[in-house]
């Protein structure tokens, strides 16, 4: 598995070119992880099943990293990454958030977990290039919860804030600790699910489809818990109206990297948004 996520891998190759691919340099970025689930207490003005809880923001004047993983390489815990953060960015984001109905609850403590600094210091390998704040799932994993999360951020891309979303397409650890399949050959849940995320992606209603994920071709096996999808729901909420001559619901979804790891760990990136 490691193999295909080294530093000499296409999913390597295509963080590294992330930063030229991008129309400009940032301004700020705000990240929204798989790692982080945000304090399951308080309420808001969300739907029932999702009413209970807060999301985090996170931003201290420069960040530490949080090596929240075991059984690695030596080399994996001594990563070193500048990111500072940006308590007025942060402000923001908690103040769009608590006008789309939800609580906060601000974290100056906490590091960046690994969903946030291994991937952006494979493109950024000097350091972050803008001020980074970081944002927790809710903790109530609700789909439909996480789209309207990522629309109440959206109002960030007039300030040339990047907002990315870091989970991945498939994760199911169980199946990976099973063994790969035969070599060339994914899982076949993998391929249902991940064909049917790009139709979902693609089609007239892409948001109300990822809140419908579930129904979707090997969906519970791709996902038992559903944490490292919602940042996929986030990104596509924070594209919505993004696209010239389309409406605010709208979302054009393009791939702009697709890899498989040991048949059953999907890699895939997603650009939301005509940039």
């Amino acid at each position: 598995m490691f193999k295909d996520m080294d530093k000499d891998s296409p999913t390597a190759e295509f963080l590294r070119s992330l930063p030229e691919a991008l129309p400009r340099t940032p301004s700020g970025i705000v990240v929204v992880s798989a790692h982080w689930e945000g304090p399951d207490e308080g309420s808001g003005a969300l739907p029932r099943e999702a009413s209970r809880g807060r999301v985090g923001v996170l931003s201290r004047p420069s960040h530490e990293l949080l090596f929240d993983y075991y059984g690695f390489p030596r080399a994996s815990y001594d990563i070193r990454w500048p990111a500072r953060g940006d308590d007025a960015l942060a402000a923001r984001v908690e103040a769009l958030l608590s006008g789309a109905g939800f609580e906060t609850a601000r974290d100056s403590e906490r590091g960046l977990d690994h969903g946030v600094f291994v991937p952006l210091s494979v493109a950024w390998p000097a350091g972050a290039p803008a001020p980074l704040v970081q944002v927790s799932l809710h903790p109530s994993l609700d789909a439909a919860a996480h789209v309207r999360l990522g629309r109440a951020l959206a109002a960030l891309r007039s300030s040339n804030v990047l907002v990315v979303g870091s989970g991945a397409l498939t994760h199911n650890l169980g199946a990976m600790r099973g063994g790969p399949p035969p070599p060339g050959k994914n899982f076949a849940w993998a391929d249902a699910f991940i064909a049917d995320v790009s139709d979902a992606l693609t089609g007239k209603d892409p948001l109300g489809a990822l809140e419908r994920w579930a129904t979707l071709r090997g969906a519970r096996t791709a996902h038992p818990r559903e944490e490292h999808l919602l940042p996929l729901m986030v990104a596509a909420g924070a594209g919505a109206g993004a696209s010239r001559g389309q409406g605010a619901d709208s979302v054009k979804a393009t791939r702009v990297h697709r890899a498989m790891a040991s048949g059953s760990f999907a890699l895939d990136a997603w650009r939301f948004g005509d940039e």
